[in-house]
């Protein structure tokens, strides 16, 4: 595609390879975030009761029905998280304080990208992103979450 200045001449292309690097820009930190938002949701799979998982509801919202662990929002599913007693039962053998830490930067990234932050993902919060999600596939390789 060639780039036309006001003055109608030519003043740059744009390449099928510049869309798929946009795209990828674009694409990249969302399919992430969703991976690993399914990735705690696994983590957490049959291990909560149904009114548990109530209990984990944002408090304000009243409108909302909560029939199962797929109903709550990933703050919801990180709060249950977060709790040191549901911590517990999860029985993950890697330590809260940091398993947390890193939960809390990717909560923030992905409130980022589902507001569509005009200035998208910078490469710090990106590469957090790919770090968890490599914690989480080692851990579904290792066998501890359920497919």
């Amino acid at each position: 595609m060639l780039i036309q200045a006001a003055d109608r001449t030519i003043c740059g292309i744009v390449t099928a390879s510049d869309l798929s690097q946009q795209f990828r820009e674009l694409a990249e930190p969302f399919l992430l975030t969703g991976e690993i938002e399914n990735f705690m949701r696994r983590l957490i799979h049959g291990k909560f009761s149904k009114d548990e998982l109530i209990g984990a509801k944002d408090p304000g919202d009243t409108n909302r029905e909560i029939e199962g662990l797929a109903d709550l929002t990933f703050g919801e599913v990180a709060r249950l998280v977060e709790n040191e007693e549901n911590w517990k039962r999860i029985r993950l053998s890697v330590d809260r304080r940091q398993f947390i830490s890193h939960q809390s930067r990717v909560r923030a990234t992905r409130n980022d990208i589902m507001h569509f932050d005009p200035e998208g993902v910078d490469s710090g919060a990106l590469l957090e992103l790919y770090k968890f999600v490599a914690f989480f596939r080692e851990l579904r390789r290792l066998g501890a979450l359920c497919k």
